[in-house]
């Protein structure tokens, strides 16, 4: 579902895939893996609803405001392939 997975490493897979269902944050050391210059994602904690992806922040330190709130939540796949389309799409607008 998540075509960027195969430019990791089996380790890095692994850990992405064992720690980020509970810890969304655990994908961040490998985002520069998958996505060009997102060094992080600007991730908010709420009690009792899954987290949100606010914003992308680049190496330089850049923060690019998503054109929607994501939600952290189900597979990591399917949340990670929302951020790819939600990157193409701020790139379009």
């Amino acid at each position: 579902m998540f075509a960027r997975f195969y430019f990791l490493s089996n380790e890095d897979l692994l850990d992405i895939l064992a720690n980020s269902s509970k810890n969304p944050d655990a994908v961040q050391p490998h985002l520069r893996k998958c996505f060009g210059n997102i060094h992080q994602l600007d991730i908010v904690r709420q009690a009792h609803s899954p987290a949100q992806i606010q914003h992308m922040i680049s190496e330089e330190g850049e923060r690019v405001p998503l054109p929607k709130t994501l939600r952290a939540r189900g597979t990591v796949e399917s949340w990670l392939y929302n951020v790819e389309l939600a990157m193409y799409e701020t790139v379009k607008m």
